[in-house]
């Protein structure tokens, strides 16, 4: 082991997108930044597939709105298709009026994290080290103790000011810390099949939830010439059997497309979570997207969330760094975000709920509940702000006071 300490303003442990997006905002605050990274390379599975508008305004203030974009779909439709194959409501695909991008945006994952890291090369005071792993030593008054280790048997010590970790729904720093991570899962799987395009395949623009209580799905073009599918498991049915090649080319029989059409490029299956961190900070330690919190993937709101976290925290910690505020200032990262989150976790779980219903006669009150909608001057617009609203934050370092808007005490 080095006998040799190294000391940062901030250790980032994992370099997802929350990790690579808090990289990029300490750089541009001159922050000494060192990013952990247990993978050498970028994980090539499209996990992830939409940002919102607000994602988009944090990218922009990350300075690589145009390296992001460039890989993007921006302004889709997100369609919910009912029982006889038609819409019975979508999402603008205008810009809001309060961020002035589109609310739903897609966007290839690799392509997306390739962009982010990218931005890393304009900042000379952050440092990567990837194939090395972080363990927790302890933190006292003047910062953190990291243990680092790689394949090799390599080990050194670093000390941070703070660190931020963002290494995933598994977390191995937030486990550490004994942090609970309270929540539950659902009880379906899904699985997931990536395919890259090789001809059109003449199919409407458009994000489409498949809302069929038989088998409800998602269908989705995603950028970088790739389609994507996705469906539920049903009761008795076996998640790896459903991947086999031939069950997964019948499914996509049903949907018109053949071999003909698309090469499968990868499929898996996967579980949904609700879950919180009790703690997004333990002393010098916050945790960011996945490993403080998780959701549904159906209002779109994993990678947005985690883009908000940085956007949030790593301001503050540059105003604590450098003496200008309290470290009190980083007790409002929880206070002001996670209002917001619980927000759209419950936006996640009623959009899965619509998406899901597995009775036919509700399924049916339904698409003919949200058309007469329509029919009704003003109801589906007033709906459709209700879902593309901004959410308010909750207490955090500014109050209103005389109709103005001013520093708190904090």
């Amino acid at each position: 082991m080095s006998s040799e300490i190294s000391v940062y303003d901030v250790v980032i442990v994992g370099f997802g997108p929350s990790g690579a997006a808090a990289a990029n905002a300490a750089g541009g605050l001159g922050l000494h930044t060192l990013v952990i990274e247990r993978d050498l390379a970028i994980f090539e599975r499209q996990r992830a597939i939409a940002l919102d508008d607000e994602a988009l305004r944090v990218i922009r203030g990350l300075g690589l709105y145009d390296e992001v974009t460039a890989h993007m779909h921006l302004g889709v439709t997100a369609r919910f298709v009912g029982l006889d194959g038609k819409p019975f409501l979508a999402t603008p695909a205008e810009p809001t009026a309060y961020t002035g991008h589109s609310l739903t945006n897609f966007f290839h994952q690799p392509s997306l994290e390739r962009a982010l890291r990218d931005g890393l090369k304009r900042y000379a005071a952050v440092e990567i080290k990837a194939g090395w792993t972080a363990q927790f030593v302890d933190q006292d008054s003047d910062g953190v103790t990291l243990r680092l280790g790689n394949d090799d048997g390599d080990r050194r010590d670093v000390r941070a000011q703070y660190v931020l970790a963002c290494d995933g729904g598994s977390s191995s720093l937030r486990k550490q810390l004994g942090v609970a991570f309270a929540g539950t899962s659902y009880a379906e799987q899904w699985i997931d099949v990536q395919a890259l395009v090789k001809r059109p395949l003449h199919r409407d623009p458009h994000f489409d939830f498949v809302c069929s209580p038989d088998r409800p799905g998602v269908r989705c073009p995603c950028p970088g010439g790739y389609y994507r599918w996705e469906w539920r498991v049903n009761p008795g049915e076996d998640a790896e059997a459903m991947l086999d090649e031939d069950n997964v080319w019948k499914l996509l029989a049903e949907e018109g497309v053949t071999p003909d059409d698309v090469d499968i490029a990868r499929t898996w299956s996967y579980t949904f979570h609700v879950r919180k961190a009790q703690q997004w900070r333990v002393g010098r330690v916050l945790l960011l997207g996945d490993a403080a919190h998780v959701m549904p993937p159906f209002a779109g709101q994993g990678i947005s969330g985690a883009f908000r976290d940085a956007a949030n925290v790593v301001w503050k910690l540059e105003a604590v760094v450098r003496g200008r505020a309290s470290d009190d200032l980083l007790d409002t990262y929880q206070t002001e975000r996670e209002p917001h989150h619980d927000a759209m976790t419950h936006r996640a779980v009623t959009f899965g709920r619509i998406v899901m219903t597995s009775n036919h006669t509700i399924a049916r009150l339904r698409d003919r509940a949200f058309r007469a909608a329509t029919k009704i001057p003003g109801v589906m617009a007033a709906l459709l702000r209700r879902f593309g609203a901004p959410t308010p934050l909750g207490p955090g370092c500014l109050r209103a006071r005389d109709g103005g808007t001013h520093w708190s005490d904090t």
